[in-house]
């Protein structure tokens, strides 16, 4: 450092005053960018003392007393915790700086001028010694500020997240049995009324926030709701036809998959919609469905994984008797149990309608009985049998395999 910017230094040292200055930055501040929040004792009071910090770091910049790593005051922090959870946008923050830079900078020419004038030192020599000091510091506490202020803003959002999980949360176990205006208001949501919920495979991505927001358009509701992998949208009406198919396209169109249940009114359908959603998720789990999986769709499969033990003694009694019959055989039974006849059964497998007899007739050997009154119980085996596959990795549990039903492809 040269003995020149060292003297100057020195001057500067007697004609700063760091207490004026920070008081200075402080009326400025609250007078014209927070002139709402200064009204606040507390808030005026974080930027009284902010101000008043920074100021002294600049004062002992300019003099070389503060080493400029030594810039990060624990109150301007503070203050960027405060304004960040208050709602300040960040362009009012960052204004803050270039208002405060104007008040320093002043501050800084008078106190130039009059070393300059007492002691006929030069005034641009004076200049090119703290002008970079002055917007150096300033740079570095803006970015400090900045960095502070989302820190808070993430911490906010993830408080408000963990607020509005812990509300639903006890809406759907019935510790929260209903909603105040105050809790409403803060979910942006309204329990009386049609309720239609669903259930992601994973939190909700921006992707999933935008086709449930997709949805809500399509069915002209008024509301939806999303908390972490569950949603909810709000109807004025029974659903149609052409809205189930508006539902399905949006899921299809961002290739994202959902259980989805109900509609079902207010805080009861809330829950129970959300919970028929959940069973339609872990169907379509499952059984590896891609798209939407209904709840009504899929009421029987539901019900096997609710009931699972009882589920797989069904599966077991039914078609434990059928399966070493060639696959033919068992795919003929699926086929006549799903299209409801012979000649649907034919279509479907291209076979001839004799074929289809015969292959009947070995089922009945085997059930020894009539087909049509084990239809029923035969047809919901069959659809409980494929989401209770204890070989599927996406499910758990002991029950008819696949390889049980399926067998190998012979016979004819």
């Amino acid at each position: 450092m040269s003995t020149g910017t060292v003297r100057i230094q020195a001057a500067l040292g007697g004609e700063l005053d760091a207490v004026e200055l920070g008081r200075g930055l402080a009326d400025v501040l609250a007078t014209d960018v927070y002139p709402e929040l200064a009204t606040r004792p507390d808030i005026r009071a974080l930027i009284d003392e902010a101000c008043g910090a920074k100021a002294t770091l600049l004062v002992g910049l300019l003099t070389d007393r503060v080493a400029p790593d030594d810039v990060a005051p624990a109150a301007a922090v503070a203050l960027a915790h405060e304004l960040a959870t208050a709602g300040v946008p960040a362009e009012t923050v960052a204004r803050s700086y270039r208002v405060g830079q104007e008040v320093a900078w002043t501050t800084l020419l008078d106190a130039i001028e009059r070393v300059a004038e007492r002691e006929g030192s030069s005034v641009v020599d004076m200049v090119r010694a703290t002008t970079p000091v002055l917007f150096a510091f300033v740079e570095r506490m803006l970015a400090v500020t900045m960095a502070a202020y989302d820190d808070a803003l993430d911490d906010e959002r993830r408080s408000l997240a963990r607020r509005r999980r812990r509300l639903v949360d006890g809406l759907l176990d019935g510790t929260v049995p209903a909603l105040n205006a105050d809790a409403e208001r803060f979910l942006g949501y309204r329990l009386a009324g049609l309720h239609l919920a669903l259930v992601l495979p994973g939190p909700a991505t921006r992707v999933d926030e935008g086709v449930v927001h997709r949805i809500r358009g399509e069915l002209d509701a008024p509301a939806s709701l999303v908390v972490g992998e569950r949603a909810w949208v709000r109807l004025t009406r029974p659903l149609r036809a052409a809205d189930r198919a508006a539902v399905e396209r949006a899921f299809a169109d961002a290739d994202r998959t959902a259980g989805i249940g109900g509609p079902e009114r207010d805080a009861a359908g809330f829950r129970s919609g959300h919970e028929a959603a959940e069973l339609a998720h872990r169907v379509q789990r499952a059984r590896g469905d891609v798209g939407v999986t209904w709840a009504r769709d899929v009421a029987v499969e539901a019900l096997g994984l609710a009931a699972a033990p009882m589920a797989r003694r069904l599966v077991a009694t039914e078609l434990g008797p059928l399966h070493d019959l060639p696959s033919r055989t068992r795919e003929t039974l699926r086929a006549w149990l799903e299209t409801g006849s012979n000649v649907g059964a034919a279509a479907r497998l291209g076979l001839h309608e004799q074929t289809v007899r015969n292959h009947l007739r070995l089922v009945e050997e085997r059930l020894s009985g009539p087909l049509p009154e084990r239809r029923t119980e035969l047809h919901v085996a069959l659809r409980l049998a494929v989401v209770l596959d204890p070989r599927n990795p996406r499910i758990g549990g002991r029950g008819f395999t696949h390889h049980e039903w399926h067998g190998p492809p012979d016979g004819p």
